[in-house]
């Protein structure tokens, strides 16, 4: 018996070892993760606080933290029981940032040109590079058709397993057919995208590919890996946009992982996923790795070079009629291209657009025909080939109603933007859904039914 008490005591001190070590780790990432979440939600998205409350905040580990609004200076405190207090601060233009690794201060003393200006109104313009919409299209009986099977996707079946779905932009032929909006969201509302903002980052690397700035299979593409010494050198964009570059990753939230410690403690996102070492061979292994698409970005910026923070808005969002579209920064200034990108439901539709008319913009091509075609090519090293160039695929299992040729970009929490070719369909779904309560097959299966 004395054994077993030893033994019972020993297990419950393990135990409160390893809940402090989590806590003394997680606890400021919690507090981070409430504060960024809730400053982007508020300043950029237009929301409430009692709506992020209800919604983005009321599962755990955010619901822990405790929220306090500086409206005067824009700024957002979360801390959890009290402990931990982590600010995100808002810049007109640029969006929220996590204070980290430097002041507030520092971050707001920074020289970072903003967004140019527009040169249109986009609601003065027809679609697709502005917001009038042919009405004549919306009262035909295909539309009704999709527009009920849209309504579809707000609908809750399960109060154990809300879809809270809250947009939805069907595009046939280049037309807004359908689209639909959740109380309290409109078409001029910019929403989050998480990792769609990765597809984004396709584009932005493909322009530069065009243009001879960046090539696929230079090596040594980073200073931190010019070393033909180091075995990163040997990393290229192909591995990069693959998801196949070798470097060392873990994409878990729920614990002290690289992704943890890159979105929440570090000021510099893309030096710290630069900084890695290899765990594999590059072009041997896939990995889905945010710090991946970071990594991207800093090849993006040492290309750009001073015109880093303009290129994105002048060379593709303004150019194709996404003028909603912001990236946000870290605290060191660089772009958050693995997640943070916002856009209305319209531009990530008229992102998709740009695919499917295979690069070319109402008679300019932004991106070339290849590297569309690339884009969507589904990688080697990919499981049941569901993953291209920063693009996810149906894969080999798609069920046959749905076209094989289908490709998307993904974000968390229910976020599709999808291509079907064969189709000429862009479906674009916003919502907060979590652990896969949305039934993908069936409401894109209710779309291609109503288009027949």
């Amino acid at each position: 018996m004395r054994l077993v008490k030893w033994l019972l005591i020993f297990l419950v001190c393990l135990a409160l070892v390893g809940i402090g070590r989590y806590s003394y780790y997680m606890l400021p990432v919690f507090s981070a993760g409430a504060a960024k979440t809730t400053c982007s939600c508020m300043y950029v998205g237009g929301r409430t606080l009692e709506s992020i409350q209800e919604f983005e905040l009321a599962h755990f580990p955010l619901n822990l933290a405790t929220i306090h609004l500086d409206k005067e200076n824009q700024t957002v405190t979360a801390s959890v029981f009290g402990l931990s207090a982590r600010k995100a601060i808002y810049r007109k233009g640029l969006g929220c940032t996590l204070v980290v690794g430097i002041t507030e201060e520092e971050i707001r003393e920074q020289k970072i040109p903003l967004p140019p200006a527009m040169t249109y109104d986009p609601d003065t313009l027809p679609w697709p590079t502005g917001n009038i919409i042919d009405s004549t299209l919306l009262r035909t009986a295909t539309s009704r058709r999709v527009q009920k099977a849209i309504s579809q996707a707000f609908v809750e079946k399960d109060p154990d397993k809300p879809v809270n779905t809250r947009a939805v932009v069907v595009v046939y032929r280049g037309q807004i057919l359908a689209e639909a909006y959740a109380d309290g969201y409109a078409y001029d509302q910019p929403q989050l995208g998480w990792s769609m903002t990765k597809s984004l980052s396709n584009a932005l690397a493909g322009i530069l590919v065009d243009r001879g700035k960046l090539s696929l299979t230079a090596k040594g593409i980073l200073p931190e890996w010019s070393n033909p010494e180091d075995p990163r050198y040997n990393i290229t964009l192909d591995h990069l946009l693959k998801m196949t570059s070798g470097l060392q990753w873990d994409e878990s939230y729920f614990s002290w992982s690289p992704v943890t410690r890159m979105v929440y403690t570090e000021a510099n996102m893309s030096a710290f996923a630069s900084s890695l070492p290899l765990e594999a061979p590059p072009g041997q292994e896939w990995k889905y790795s945010s710090g991946t698409t970071n990594a991207i970005f800093d090849l993006i910026k040492n290309t750009t070079g001073r015109n880093y923070h303009t290129f994105p808005y002048k060379e593709l969002f303004h150019k194709i009629g996404m003028t909603s579209t912001l990236i946000e920064l870290d605290a060191s200034g660089q772009f958050v291209g693995s997640t943070f990108g916002w856009a209305t439901t319209r531009d990530w539709a008229r992102f998709g657009l740009l695919y499917l008319n295979g690069g070319m913009w109402e008679g300019q091509q932004i991106l070339s025909n290849e590297w569309i075609a690339y884009s969507r090519c589904p990688g080697t090293q990919a499981p049941d080939g569901m993953y291209a160039a920063h693009f996810w695929r149906a894969g080999f299992d798609t069920p046959p109603h749905i076209p094989d040729d289908l490709y998307f970009a993904q974000g968390f929490d229910g976020q599709r933007l999808m291509i079907i070719p064969s189709k000429e369909l862009i479906i674009v779904r916003l919502g907060q859904t979590h652990f896969e309560n949305f039934d993908w097959d069936g409401f894109i299966s209710s779309i291609l039914i109503a288009l027949d």
